[in-house]
């Protein structure tokens, strides 16, 4: 994969990015390493990641790289097949069917498929960016951090911006004393989203600058 695009890389389960792609498919194309099986629906084929090259749309959409790092509440497989797929909830009817999902815990399976490829695009991506923002994130993760210090140490050019309400530095410094980064304080819920965007902006600057 050539990394050139919007990369988002989420822990949580939900479809708010798949949302936000399909309310605005003029503007927006999805990369999410699924694709299309005549006869078996979305299945997960992660030659999707593996041979996209960004910017060679022949329409103005722009794409977004999607790297769900703790899969998702609508993806499944049947016990004893290796086979995911994606479907809504509200279509599941096979009993068969289980969740493919990574929970919160010290101990993860990262060497299984669908994981194994988002993992390593994750260090990937931190291994080649100018900055990783951040947003809510505990910093606990160790499979994570090990991505984090590994791109802190190699990337010179790497930089966090921390959405956080609380103090992140000891967080932040659990990744390395050499770890540029920036931290963005601001109230998760009821917020003046014009201020937050204006800070938000100009620590993205201090970093790139």
């Amino acid at each position: 994969m050539e990394v050139g695009s919007y990369q988002y890389l989420l822990l949580t389960y939900d479809r708010v990015i798949e949302r936000f792609v399909m309310t605005n498919s003029t503007k927006w194309s999805l990369v999410d390493g699924f694709a299309n099986l005549p006869g078996h629906g979305d299945c997960w084929n992660e030659q999707v990641y593996h041979t996209y090259i960004s910017n060679t749309r022949h329409d103005n959409r722009k794409d977004i790289v999607l790297l769900k790092l703790h899969g998702s509440i609508f993806w499944y497989k049947r016990k004893g097949d290796d086979e995911i797929f994606r479907m809504p909830h509200s279509s599941r009817r096979d009993i068969t069917l289980e969740n493919v999902l990574l929970y919160p815990a010290q101990t993860k399976n990262t060497l299984i498929e669908p994981f194994k490829t988002c993992y390593d695009y994750l260090g990937e991506c931190l291994a080649n960016c100018k900055v990783c923002v951040v947003v809510g994130h505990s910093f606990r993760d160790p499979y994570i951090l090990e991505k984090l210090k590994y791109a802190a140490n190699k990337n010179g050019r790497f930089a966090l911006l921390v959405i956080d309400p609380g103090n992140v530095e000891g967080k932040v410094l659990s990744i390395g004393k050499h770890c540029k980064w920036v931290p963005h304080k601001v109230g998760f819920g009821n917020i003046k989203i014009g201020n937050t965007l204006v800070e938000f902006e100009r620590g993205l600057r201090s970093l790139l600058s």
